[in-house]
């Protein structure tokens, strides 16, 4: 009778075991692997009111560079400030579109991404105002 109980309570250690581990890993798994970081109130406004899609992300985020349109000679200069553009409204974004903001690009978080040649960047996510 005793075999029985201890093999009845080592099925349900078991158990009980398999079932911890599986939530410890469900936790570690879905820690921020993607990177990005939301504030819980919005920040300051950051760059300029121009942008051009470099790269999109998702259906409604993109890679932009700013856009600085010089008054001399009319021509469009990309700085060197970089930021994850996102919306809440379902809007899509494609490769070199310009985007304007009617007020400022506010920040609303950050993302931690690896380029291309491995280094890894974080830039702001902002959201057009």
């Amino acid at each position: 009778m005793k075999k029985i109980w201890f093999f009845i309570l080592g099925i349900i250690t078991g158990i009980i075991l398999t079932i911890l581990f599986a939530v410890i890993m469900s936790n570690y798994s879905n820690k921020n692997t993607s990177g990005l970081t939301l504030f819980e109130q919005p920040g300051d406004c950051v760059g300029k009111k121009s942008a051009k899609v470099f790269q999109v992300i998702g259906t409604d985020t993109a890679l932009v560079n700013e856009v600085e349109k010089l008054k001399y000679s009319g021509t469009e200069v990309y700085s060197g400030k970089t930021m994850l553009i996102t919306n809440k409204e379902g809007k899509t974004y494609y490769d070199e579109q310009i985007i304007e903001a009617p007020k400022c690009f506010r920040q609303i978080g950050v993302f931690k991404y690896q380029s291309r040649n491995g280094m890894d960047n974080t830039v702001p996510v902002v959201v057009a105002e």
